[in-house]
Parts: structure tokens; sequence; C-alpha cells
């Protein structure tokens, strides 16, 4: 039998919780390294937040956005090019997502052509408080 380092529970909570208990992130992580401090855990939270990001691009590729895996595509070379088009729309769209609340620092002109600001600004009044927020959103 292979051998199998030994998983370390951990749990992790935000700093800063929304007042809605409804809306609070906690993690129950499994981990195989040593967490012998708040400091010594932060690269790992970190490195499930990236794959927590990377399951937003997939979920967009897939079920959530271009349904990519029913595509009628039957050629290698056709399919390449499909994925290719949809991983960079989706990356686009979970940019978007996180940054919409402004806390990531991130420029909309990272995701954006600056000539579609304008009416990017535009979209933005009008839908104003008329979308779910993302720390909801994210939760879902």
């Amino acid at each position: 039998m292979p051998h199998r380092p030994p998983l370390s529970p951990r749990a992790v909570r935000e700093e800063n919780p929304p007042r809605d208990p409804r809306q609070r992130l906690h993690w129950c992580l499994l981990t195989t390294h040593a967490v012998g401090s708040p400091e010594a855990a932060i690269p790992i939270v970190g490195g499930h937040k990236m794959r927590w990001l990377i399951a937003h691009v997939f979920r967009t590729m897939k079920t959530d956005g271009a349904d990519v895996e029913t595509s009628q595509i039957t050629t290698p070379a056709a399919s390449l090019k499909l994925v290719t088009i949809v991983v960079v729309a989706a990356v686009r769209v979970v940019r978007l997502v996180t940054g919409r609340d402004a806390s990531t620092g991130q420029a909309l002109t990272g995701v954006a052509d600056s000539r579609d600001m304008a009416a990017l600004r535009a979209i933005c009044a009008a839908r104003e408080g008329r979308t779910e927020p993302l720390s909801t959103a994210a939760r879902h």
C-alpha cells in the first residue's frame, strides 16, 4: 500500500464577516501541509482560493456559460479554437464577477477595452442595486 501523508483539518473564517450569518464564509480544509501558526496557513488558504477561482472558470465554460461540453463541433482543430475562445471569455467573466465590488484592486481596463468604458459605466449606473451582491452570489 502506498504511503499516504496524514491529513490535518483546518478551519478558516473571514476576519470581517458580513452581518448576515448565511453570507459568512467558513471553510473546513484538509491539508497535508504542516500548519503550526495562522501565518503558515496563509499560503494554504491562498491555494484553495485559487482552486475556487479555477472552479468558477470551468463552471462558466460549462454549465453556467458556454456549455462547451455539448458543442457539436467534431474536428480537433475546431474544438481547440472553440475551447480557446471560451477559456478567454470565461476568465474575463470570472474577473468581472470577482472584481465587481472593487475590493480586488483590479482595473476594469484589464478585462475590457478602454473604448467600451463609457458604455460600461452607463450599464453599471442603470443596473446598480438591481443585481445580487457578490458576497451572496459567490456562495451559491
